[in-house]
């Protein structure tokens, strides 16, 4: 998958399908187009000539990975069904481009679905059928790219309410909050005991938070990147840099940032410093593919890693103070949190540059790396959580809310509450996305019947 959702609040640029008039349409076009019987004829046909009809889109993948999951796809000259993964592009050579070669998350693919046809310079397996769309979507009368409202899909064209809704439907206030906590709570064990795992590779707790830290600054785009830099400037080395003018210049020197900045006095004072402490090496030395495109300005990774510069190294004692906060109450615990972040940051400038955590970032550290890491010795500390407002919301958790709890329901039901929150991105990652069955077939929703859950 290449595009990220409008939803998500980050949008990279788009292949474009430029028509008559200068109207241009997207990829998310194109996934709306398979997602919807209505703007499709009920019969297609490979470019091989072969007929086939969907049986079920799949489901619309909200990560990264192929744009739907587990679809069904009936072949008419043979009668056969088939099942796997569905990826669509502008153009075919869009899967070159969006380095989907060898990636293994496609490795159940079973179509590969453009709206112009064309050839693409790394031919994909025998077995995945090539698709062109345009023809045979264009010579429907009817069809209009207009007539896309792609800000309402997916849920636009559910026209029936998944099964699990009418059992969730039924269940009494008190239960179905039981059900979003105990899936929360279910989301953080997981988490925890992947942080234990991460734990044993690598055999310092305070190199592993800073690592889970420092990825937590780069958001969904520059996560990796930010965690190689954690890396790269293990927590020991960062320890021994005791100003913060200091830890930034060399941060950004690891970080391959400094060699993009203008050449301004402040660069040159930070090229300097990264000099002096012997650093000047390193700004080549390891590339890395910093994503930048359509972020605020406070986002961008060299503001957020002037925070990590204040945060870490020197006489800070991030790691120290945060694990001594006291958990008898998990309202106490949160409001502690929050005024240490916001005393850490109290005095916190550089160049006229003030590094923030709002709230609904400090939650997210919380929710997946404070609270994982210390229930890796005490599983009490999942509690914690309960405490915790609601996180910005996102497309998993929409879609999730609708499929679970109808169309008109009420966001208030766990907007309020990150736990909640991670119950039903729990719920989407473990039966709507990982079971690939489809609806009809879901566990969850004969759990629910049956009152198991």
């Amino acid at each position: 998958m290449f595009l990220w959702f409008p939803k998500f609040g980050q949008c990279v640029a788009e292949p474009q399908i430029v028509l008559a008039g200068n109207s241009r349409w997207t990829e998310r076009h194109i996934q709306c187009i398979w997602y919807d019987s209505s703007l499709r004829p009920e019969r297609l046909r490979t470019d091989t000539g072969e007929e086939f009809s969907i049986i079920n889109p799949g489901v619309w993948n909200l990560e990264e990975g192929p744009d739907f999951l587990g679809a069904e796809i009936l072949f008419h000259k043979t009668g056969k069904i088939t099942r796997g993964d569905i990826e669509l592009h502008v153009r075919p050579s869009d899967w070159v481009a969006h380095r989907h070669s060898g990636d293994e998350n496609y490795s159940n693919l079973i179509m590969h679905v453009c709206w112009f046809g064309g050839y693409n310079s790394a031919p994909l397996p025998p077995h995945i059928y090539n698709v062109t769309l345009k023809e045979q979507i264009l010579i429907q009368q009817s069809f209009s790219f207009e007539k896309i409202a792609v800000a309402a899909y997916p849920h636009a064209v559910l026209n029936e309410a998944p099964p699990c809704s009418e059992h969730v439907a039924a269940l009494s206030k008190e239960q179905l909050y039981k059900l979003l906590l105990t899936s929360g709570e279910s989301r953080l064990r997981r988490k925890s005991a992947d942080m234990a795992a991460r734990y044993s590779e690598v055999g310092d707790i305070r190199q592993l938070f800073q690592e889970e830290f420092f990825a937590s600054l780069g958001y969904k785009n520059n996560k990796e990147q930010f965690r190689s830099v954690a890396r790269l400037l293990p927590n020991h080395e960062l320890c021994s840099i005791h100003n913060p003018k200091e830890r930034y210049a060399i941060l950004l020197a690891v970080s391959g940032l400094l060699k993009n900045m203008d050449k301004s006095p402040m660069y040159r004072e930070l090229w300097d410093l990264a000099w002096q402490h012997g650093y000047a090496d390193a700004i080549d030395a390891f590339p890395l593919d910093w994503k930048t495109n359509s972020l605020r300005p406070q986002n961008k990774p060299e503001n957020r890693m002037l925070l990590a510069a204040w945060l870490f190294g020197g006489k800070n004692r991030l790691f120290d103070d945060i694990f001594a906060l006291p958990r008898k109450s998990s309202k106490g615990w949160w409001r502690a949190l929050k005024k240490l972040f916001k005393e850490a940051l109290r005095d916190a400038e550089l160049y006229g540059i003030r590094p923030t955590l709002g709230t609904a970032r400090i939650v997210s550290i919380a929710i997946n790396v404070i609270i994982p890491m210390l229930a890796i010795q005490d599983p009490d500390c999942i509690q914690l959580a309960e405490a915790l407002p609601g996180e910005a919301d996102n497309s998993i958790i929409r879609e999730t809310a609708f499929r679970l709890l109808g169309r008109d329901h009420n966001p208030a039901i766990y907007s309020g509450a990150a736990l909640y929150q991670q119950g039903l991105i729990e719920i989407w990652y473990r039966f709507c996305l990982t079971a690939r069955v489809g609806c009809s077939n879901c566990v969850l929703a004969k759990s629910l019947k049956e009152c198991k859950i």
